[in-house]
């Protein structure tokens, strides 16, 4: 009887969980194989289901709330909304560079197939709604496809008729598998919120950098925002806003794609153009700069002639002035010195 009970003992202490620091109940572990004695300390924990190892400790072993667990609520709440924070932050960054990569991917063609569809339907809707309104696009298209679908839908029942002599009804719809009462929804709603989220933390992004941008976070970014928005507005008031647009998706696809395959023969090109204008300006800007200094002296000399004229002008009439009012002064004299004799 004494055997037996130590024997419990000792299966009752190895069974002793170290994490939760309290005892579980007698009998033997299951799927457990024995650990090697070559084991080290770490992989004997591993081995036995310890996921996580902590030092005892004076407040571990007697079971109290150390000072970190005991912290006020408020310094509690302060810590989860810096991790928050933190957590959206990252989010936003993953936003990014996710929306660079997909943009990278569409405009240097490393998926044709979905550039190219991407290019046309823009470069389509463009040259569509230039001519048409989207009512009418819309209406046009839902006529070509009903009415495709309602010619063949009848002359397949028809066919079907005909050759086997059964009514149309003992047939199934040609469009069954997306017409039947009991399928699954035609719009799945876990990729529509899906891309219902994406889009607004997309949109997020977007007003976070026009808000950065608007209240001048970084002077250069807000500059060069300030002088691209100044080009567009110029280059819109000169061609319709659709050309511009077309004109800036066109080049956005093409030119990259083709820098990028003929990178080294265009390099060539520019270095040629930019020694040939390098030629150029050496050649003619001594020309022009004497040009420029002889021009500037003449009109320095005219306008120094100019200005003596103009002065020599302003004496004469000055003169003019002075005898005009020497003369209208005498006159009144002579008046007064007649007046004066009649009344005698």
């Amino acid at each position: 009887m004494t055997q037996i009970l130590q024997h419990q003992q000792q299966q009752t202490f190895h069974n002793f969980d170290l994490k939760n620091k309290s005892a579980v109940s007698a009998g033997p572990r299951k799927n457990v194989a024995l650990p090697s004695p070559q084991m080290s300390q770490d992989d004997l924990i591993r081995e036995l289901g310890i996921v996580d190892k902590h030092e005892v400790s004076p407040t571990t072993s007697t079971g109290l709330l150390s000072p970190s667990v005991c912290e006020s609520p408020r310094h509690q709440t302060s810590d989860e909304e810096i991790e928050v924070v933190e957590d959206e932050e990252e989010d936003m960054n993953d936003i990014a560079l996710l929306m660079y990569m997909e943009f990278m991917d569409l405009i240097y063609w490393e998926i044709p197939g979905r550039s190219g569809i991407i290019l046309t339907g823009i470069l389509s809707s463009l040259i569509l709604t230039r001519y048409y309104s989207l009512l009418y696009v819309f209406a046009a298209s839902l006529t070509i496809l009903t009415g495709f679908n309602l010619i063949f839908v009848n002359a397949y029942n028809l066919i079907r008729t005909v050759w086997t002599g059964l009514p149309a009804e003992e047939f199934l719809h040609p469009y069954h598998i997306h017409i039947r009462q009991h399928r699954s929804n035609l719009i799945p709603r876990d990729i529509v919120g899906y891309y219902v989220h994406k889009s607004v933390d997309i949109l997020e992004l977007v007003a976070q950098q026009t808000a950065k941008i608007v209240f001048v976070e970084d002077t250069k970014t807000t500059g060069l925002a300030c002088l691209v928005s100044a080009v567009i507005y110029f280059m819109t008031s000169l061609i319709p806003t659709k050309v511009f647009f077309g004109l800036l998706v066109f080049a956005l696809f093409i030119v990259p794609y083709f820098y990028e395959k003929h990178q080294e023969l265009v390099d060539e090109h520019l270095q040629s153009m930019q020694e040939k204008f390098q030629v150029l300006m050496d050649k003619y800007g001594a020309v022009a700069h004497h040009h420029a200094t002889v021009y500037t002296k003449q009109i320095m000399d005219a306008s120094v002639g100019l200005g003596g004229i103009l002065q020599q002008q302003i004496q004469n009439i000055k003169a003019k002035i002075s005898d005009v009012s020497n003369a209208s002064t005498i006159a009144k004299d002579n008046n007064a010195v007649d007046t004066k004799m009649g009344k005698q």
